[in-house]
This record gives structure tokens, C-alpha cells and sequence, in this order.
């Protein structure tokens, strides 16, 4: 991922001083083929490859890079080399490829470590080629491995007391707590990155200073500690910085209002915010994505907590018709749940709808792209653990070779020590022995991590082809259904009788319900596992009454009478609960005996590793061949009374907290139901 501590590491090696023009380029690879002397022809090419990625000549900045690492070795000049292979790096970046990327970055930390070369040592940063490694193996979903690679890049800048590194690996252990929601050691490492950006030579107007500001401020609000981020806006204001960068400006200006703005000091807020747009409009057009969004979404913060919701509609609109055209769906969605939440608590019911319709189509288009980026990403692990099998075979050979270039030499002494060398070679052939047993173990472990692996993505792909077509099979017959009922009802319209007429149409409206609900099933299905708020205390007597209250209307039309004692407070998502309970008490309903009234109980049980829910009715029962197969998607004994889908919801639902369901009893007298929830 190219950001901006890429960019900084690219200014660092392009010498700032440097301004790029269309032909300089050109100019410095002419000044390379003819300059003799090795230094000024090498830091020549070296500038003209800078040159060329700058003006996004990508292509001919590769050919020049890849020219300049075999001149480099060829002259014995690490330095250059050093150099040539980090651009490298940075091109593979620019193409996702980071098996690629890896290779490279682990070259570079070799030679490094194995150079005694002066100038090597005291300009090149091999801490910063920690730091980009890091964030290719965060692309690839590899925390142990990223995180072992900051913990080097670290330990590499603490070495050298450099506080502007230390800063970005700061910020970089805060982002990382932050995703696995360790939320005060977050905080504890924006404020370690601030302190050190503040403590190193740079000056204040530097973005770098403004970006932590910012990130800690902006955290502080995340987690509604008010007091914290008024704190450090007040300090940002005493230490008088203004960013030489409009990004970092403008991403201040912002914070500040939405600071004031959620403190109650509107005055001020509305002050910043008018602030933000003049520096917004004096450099439209050339703000990233990632910071246009954040502009935009920062409005839409402010006036929504001044209570101005036409202007806060007005604000995620505009960030809607920036976005949508452009594909940055991510965006695009926070935008849409807020105006669903704005028009639905406005009354607007119609409105809240159609941008509901709108969000999950972006929300499905969404999920799409993560299921693609999984499996690249599986891809390049598996090639990444090939690359890894063919290095260690190299090594093995290379080391086999200098072995026995070593025993020949030996060997070339002469007779008066052959005894000794017969016991030196022994020795060698058993740690040789010894070592290559270890290394085809280890080859073993990895061919069959790739063959597991391989499995594993054939096991998925087989398991969404029966998964597309059982669903494609049980729309297109209620489909036809459907389609054969509106043509009788057609037919019958000039020739037969209204009893006709209305059992046709009868059919027809039974077979869109089901059709309906065939499609709501499927959407809960597959967004069970998908829950935007954080798992909270809940009190399962609260669920149990919102189910009640959502099955008003059925439990009365079935003389349903729902019962339930005193339940536990557990740590989970309601929403889940409230289907899981919901499911099985209107399957029960669903199922009722036609010849008594239904009684649901749900009964609850504190056991020594579990909590135990039990859910009981006297209908019908399930029948016995059945009974093996009901929490199977699509599994239905009677398929004009459910889609078979509500059953297998439960189980994903209760399996997401590590428990199980089961069906306990089923008789003629009714079903009971068995939850077990772990504590």
C-alpha cells in the first residue's frame, strides 16, 4: 500500500532539493553513458531512475533501477545497490505485487547485514525497510509476522535514537492495537508517537507534526474522551503550528471542529469548519480520496451534532455523488447507513427504504471484493511458502557446494593429514546428514501446508457451486410457480368462473410470499455474520420481549400463548439473539397442532460450563427421518411453510459464540429446542 510514509522515504532518497522536469530524466541517463568515473556514473543513473518514477515513467524507471543493482554489484558499490533494489520495491508496490515486494525487502536486509560498507551503515536506513515490510505482510493479513517485523524496525531506530523513525513506528504499533481493539494501548502509542515527533530536529511546520496531532486528537474523539482531545487541541494552538502542507491543514481544521462541536462550542466549531472550506476550496481537486472523505464526513459530523439534519442529508448526499462514481464503495456506505438512520428517525419511511435497497447493493458489491482479496491474498501466502521452499533448497545446494569445495581442498593438502581429514569428513557428512533431514522436514511441512491450503480453496469453490445452484433451483420453481398462476388467472379472466379466477390468483400471491421470504432468508443468511455495533450486556429478557413484540400480530392470529422466566444478562450481539429466538419460536408457531391451542416455553439454566435455553412447544413434532437434517440450509419438511433456511441461521448464529443447538425431543406432543451458550 503506497501512503505517506512512503512518499516521506521517497523525498528522503530524491534529496528534496531536486525539482523534476519532463526531459531532466533524459538528460541525467545521457550524463550516466558518458561520465568514467564509477561514483558520479552510478549516482547519475541512480537520479534518473528517481527522475523518471516522478514523472511516472514507471516502465522506464524499473528498466533503469534493474540497470542500476547488476552496475552496482558489477562496481562492488552496496550503497547504489541498496538503493536500486528499494525502488524496486516500491514499483512492485505500485502493482499489489507483494510476494514480489517481500523478496526484494529480505535481499536488502541481507546484503545489509553482511556489508561492512561505511557508507552503507551510516546513510542507508535498513529500520524504514523493516517498517515497508511491515505494512506488506498488514496487506496480507500476516499480523505475526508484520508485528515481528515492527518490533525490527523499532529496536532499529531506538538503536540510533532517531525520534522521526521511532514516531512512525509509534504510529504504526497505535493502528495495529486499534485493529484488534486494544483501544488504550492505541492511545498509548499515538501519544508515544507525538511525544517523539515533537522531541526530533524537524520543524513544527512539517505535516509529520500535524498527522500525530491529529491521529491522537481524532482517537480521543473516536472514543468520546472529550476532555483528552480539547486538551491536545489546546496544546497544538499554544505551540502556534502551521503546517506547510494543505493536507495536514485542512485535516486539522476539521478535528477542531468537530472537537467544539461535540463539546457544545458551536461558535468555535462553526469557526473552524468555515476555515476548512476556504482551505478546501483553495486546493479542490487536489485532495486524496482518503482525505476528501474525511473532509466531507467531518461536515456531516458537525452539522449533525448542531442538530442541522438537512444540511447533515445534504453533507452524506455529497459525499454519495463524490464517491459512487468513482467505485470507493467503503465510502459510499458509511454515507448510506447514516441517511437511512436521518431519514427514518425524520418519519421519511419511503426514503429510509430506498437508501436501505441502495446500501445493500454496495454493501453485497463490497463483500464481493473482500471474498476476492481473501483469496489473493491465500494466493500469495501459498507462493510466498513456495518462494520460501525454493530458498531454503538453494541454500541447502549452495551450502552442499561450498562443502564439498572444501573437503576437495582438504583433500589437496596431501597424505600426511589424510587421517585426520577422514575424521573431519565424517563428521561433516553427519551434520550435513543431520542438517538436510531437517531441511526436507521442513520441506514436508510446507508442500503440506500448500496441499491443505489447496483443499481448503477447492472444498470453498465446491461449496458455493452447490450453494449457487440450490438457490438458483428454489427461485426459478417459485418463479415458474408464479409465472403458471398469472397465465391461468390471465386465461381464466375470459373463460372461467370468479372461484377459478381467485384460487389461481390465491396461488399466485402464496407463491410471492414465499418468494419474498425465500430471498429475506437468504439475505439474513448471508449477512448473519456481518454486525456493525460491538457485543455489549444484554439481558435476554429484553430479546425475548422484542420477539414478542415483533410477532404481536402472528402469536395473536395463532392463539399463541409465549411464556418465559427470569433469563441471564450475557455479553453479545442482541441483534443475533433476537433472530436466534425469533426463528424458533415462529418455526414453533409455524408448525402448530391444529387441534390445541399453542403454548411456547422458554426455559433457562445455569450449568457449570454453559448456559442452557431450552425452547419448547406442543405442535406437531418433527418427524424422525427428518429430525438428522433440519439445521441443513434448504432443509424443509414442508416447503409451503418455510424456505429451510431459518433453522441453519440459528446454528450459525449460536456456532459464532462457540456453542451448539440441537434439537433435544421431538414427539407428537411437540418439540423442545437445546441452546448451550459457553461462558
Amino acid at each position: 500500500m503506497f501512503n505517506y510514509r512512503w512518499l516521506t522515504f521517497v523525498c528522503f532518497l530524491f534529496h528534496l532539493s531536486l525539482n523534476a522536469q519532463s526531459s531532466k530524466a533524459d538528460s541525467l541517463y545521457q550524463l550516466y553513458e558518458q561520465e568514467d568515473s564509477v561514483y558520479l556514473k552510478l549516482s547519475h543513473l541512480l537520479n534518473a531512475t528517481r527522475f523518471y518514477y516522478m514523472e511516472g515513467n514507471l516502465e522506464e524507471s524499473k528498466r533503469t533501477f534493474t540497470l542500476l543493482v547488476n552496475e552496482a554489484k558489477e562496481y562492488k558499490a552496496p550503497y547504489f545497490e541498496l538503493s536500486a533494489l528499494n525502488g524496486l520495491a516500491i514499483l512492485e508496490a505500485s502493482e499489489n505485487n507483494e510476494v514480489k515486494q517481500i523478496e526484494i525487502y529480505q535481499e536488502i536486509i541481507q546484503r545489509y547485514n553482511t556489508t561492512q560498507d561505511t557508507l552503507v551503515l551510516s546513510s542507508f536506513k535498513i529500520g524504514n525497510i523493516y517498517h515497508n515490510l511491515y505494512n506488506v505482510y498488514i496487506n496480507l493479513g500476516d499480523r505475526e509476522k508484520a508485528f515481528e517485523s515492527l518490533e525490527k524496525a523499532h529496536d532499529y531506530f531506538s538503536s540510533i535514537d532517531d525520534d522521526y523513525g521511532l514516531s512512525h513506528t509509534y504510529t504504526s504499533y497505535a493502528i495495529f492495537y486499534d485493529d484488534i481493539e486494544e483501544y488504550e494501548k492505541s492511545i498509548h502509542y499515538h501519544k508515544k508517537a507525538l511525544e517523539s515527533i515533537l522531541k526530533s530536529e524537524i520543524n513544527n511546520e512539517d505535516p509529520s507534526v500535524t498527522f500525530r496531532f491529529n491521529n491522537l486528537i481524532d482517537t480521543y474523539i473516536s472514543y468520546n474522551r472529550l476532555d483528552s482531545a480539547l486538551h491536545y487541541v489546546q496544546k497544538f494552538n499554544k505551540l502556534n503550528i502551521t503546517p506547510a502542507h494543505f493536507l495536514a491543514n485542512i485535516d486539522m481544521l476539521g478535528t477542531k471542529s468537530r472537537v467544539y462541536a461535540k463539546t457544545g462550542d458551536f461558535e468555535k466549531s462553526k469557526f473552524y469548519l468555515n476555515e476548512a472550506d476556504k482551505e478546501y476550496k483553495k486546493h479542490e481537486g487536489n485532495l486524496t480520496p482518503s482525505y476528501l472523505f474525511r473532509y466531507l464526513n467531518g461536515r456531516a459530523f458537525v452539522f449533525d451534532e448542531m442538530g442541522q439534519t438537512q444540511k447533515t442529508i445534504a453533507a452524506y448526499n455529497r459525499i454519495v455523488e463524490q464517491f459512487e462514481p468513482q467505485g470507493y464503495n467503503e465510502f459510499v456506505l458509511d454515507a448510506y447507513q447514516s441517511l437511512v438512520h436521518l431519514y427514518d428517525s425524520l418519519g421519511q419511511k419511503e426514503l429510509a427504504y430506498d437508501h436501505l435497497v441502495k446500501l445493500q447493493v454496495v454493501e453485497d458489491s463490497l463483500n464481493a471484493n473482500e471474498i476476492a482479496l481473501k483469496l489473493n491474498n491465500m494466493e500469495s501466502k501459498i507462493a510466498l511458502v513456495e518462494q520460501e521452499a525454493q530458498n531454503e533448497i538453494l541454500v541447502t545446494r549452495e551450502q552442499q557446494t561450498r562443502e564439498n569445495a572444501a573437503f576437495y581442498k582438504k583433500v589437496s593438502i596431501g597424505a600426511i593429514i589424510i587421517i585426520l581429514l577422514i575424521a573431519a569428513l565424517s563428521f561433516l557428512l553427519y551434520r550435513t546428514l543431520t542438517r538436510n533431514k531437517k531441511i526436507s522436514s521442513k520441506l514436508a511441512h510446507s508442500l503440506g501446508i500448500i496441499n491443505e491450503k489447496a483443499a481448503e480453496l477447492a472444498n470453498t469453490n465446491q461449496q458455493l457451486e452447490l450453494f449457487s445452484y440450490s438457490m438458483a433451483h428454489d427461485i426459478q420453481s417459485l418463479q415458474n410457480k408464479i409465472l403458471y398462476y398469472a397465465e391461468t388467472t390471465y386465461k381464466d379472466l375470459a373463460t372461467s368462473s370468479t372461484e377459478s379466477r381467485k384460487e389461481a390468483a390465491l396461488k399466485t400471491f402464496e407463491s410471492a410470499k414465499q418468494l419474498k421470504s425465500f430471498s429475506s432468508n437468504m439475505l439474513l443468511l448471508s449477512n448473519v455474520s456481518h454486525e456493525p455495533q460491538l457485543m455489549k450486556e444484554t439481558d435476554i429478557e429484553d430479546v425475548l420481549k422484542e420477539v414478542k413484540a415483533n410477532l404481536e400480530l402472528y402469536i395473536q392470529e395463532n392463539n399463541t400463548n409465549l411464556i418465559y422466566q427470569s433469563m441471564p444478562t450475557l455479553i453479545v450481539y442482541k441483534t443475533r439473539m433476537v433472530q436466534l429466538f425469533q426463528n424458533l419460536i415462529e418455526n414453533a408457531i409455524k408448525y402448530a397442532h391444529p387441534d390445541r391451542n399453542t403454548l411456547i416455553e422458554v426455559d433457562y439454566e445455569d450449568q457449570y460450563e454453559y448456559h442452557q435455553f431450552l425452547v419448547k412447544d406442543n405442535g406437531t413434532g418433527i418427524k424422525q427421518e427428518q429430525q438428522q437434517q433440519i439445521f441443513d440450509i434448504f432443509n424443509t419438511g414442508n416447503p409451503t411453510k418455510g424456505s429451510g433456511i431459518g433453522l441453519a441461521v440459528c446454528k450459525q448464529i449460536v456456532e459464532f459464540y462457540s456453542g451448539k443447538i440441537s434439537l433435544k425431543q421431538s414427539t407428537s406432543e411437540g418439540s423442545t429446542f437445546e441452546i448451550l451458550l459457553p461462558k
